[in-house]
């Protein structure tokens, strides 16, 4: 074999190795740094124009947490976010052939960028999240086949976990939205993940029914029943699947 060629071989085996050292010390010394998860609420629709249920499903969920930031962000904010913060995604961010991966892309930026909660315009809050957030990755079972959804989502910055999202989103945005940007690209990637610093809870704790639950669920409207009906549940979801809809 040629003699440069097996240099190269040696610089390239010792460079990927430095990057796996560097990635650990980086993660070692986040762990150490012991980030909090901030009381920031993020959402995010199409424009600041919401509609009345949305509007009424974040206004109780605010009512609750009044000591929280809460920021809905619209297309427009969150294509700004991604020029201004993370310009060496734009490429793929704008190449995406539906909005929704935009809207499932951006929201891994925010909470690794900002920290915070994260959850979908459906969600509506039955009690206080403030127990929830520690220096943890937090996540929910969405049914009974382990799958985990990105629609409701907890995380102090910078989280090991959510770099590596952030860094594979491009290897995968051709797939199917689930698999690109989704709950099976996020069940994926928790499922790949190593560390100790994620917790995935059991239903019905964020999702009190799965998607296609007929019985025994949430209705709008009907708050209190909710409540009374999940005594342990911080969040419920009426699972409108707006996106299905571009």
């Amino acid at each position: 074999m040629n003699k440069y060629l097996i240099l190269f071989l040696v610089l390239v085996i010792i460079l990927c190795s430095m990057n796996n050292n560097i990635e650990k010390f980086e993660t070692k010394i986040i762990n150490q740094i012991n980030l909090q998860t901030p009381k920031i609420i993020h959402q995010t629709w199409k424009n600041y124009d919401l509609p009345e249920n949305y509007n009424r499903w974040s206004k109780r969920c605010k009512k609750i947490h009044k000591d929280f930031k809460y920021i809905i962000w619209s297309d427009e904010d969150n294509l700004n976010f991604i020029k201004k913060e993370y310009p060496w995604f734009l490429k793929t961010y704008n190449s995406y052939d539906k909005n929704i991966k935009r809207v499932d892309a951006v929201r891994y930026f925010y909470l690794y960028h900002y920290g915070g909660i994260y959850m979908d315009m459906d969600f509506e809050c039955l009690k206080n999240l403030t127990p929830l957030l520690n220096n943890k990755a937090i996540f929910g079972y969405q049914d009974k086949s382990n799958s985990i959804a990105n629609a409701f989502m907890i995380s102090p910055p910078k989280h090991p976990l959510f770099k590596k999202i952030i860094y594979s989103l491009d290897k995968y945005k051709h797939l199917y939205v689930l698999d690109a940007t989704g709950p099976g690209l996020l069940t994926k990637m928790i499922n790949n993940y190593d560390g100790n610093d994620i917790e995935v809870l059991d239903m019905p704790l964020i999702y009190t029914h799965s998607w296609n639950q007929k019985k025994n669920i949430c209705e709008d409207k009907k708050i209190q029943e909710c409540i009374d009906k999940f005594p342990d549940s911080y969040t419920t979801t009426y699972w409108t699947a707006s996106w299905q809809n571009e």
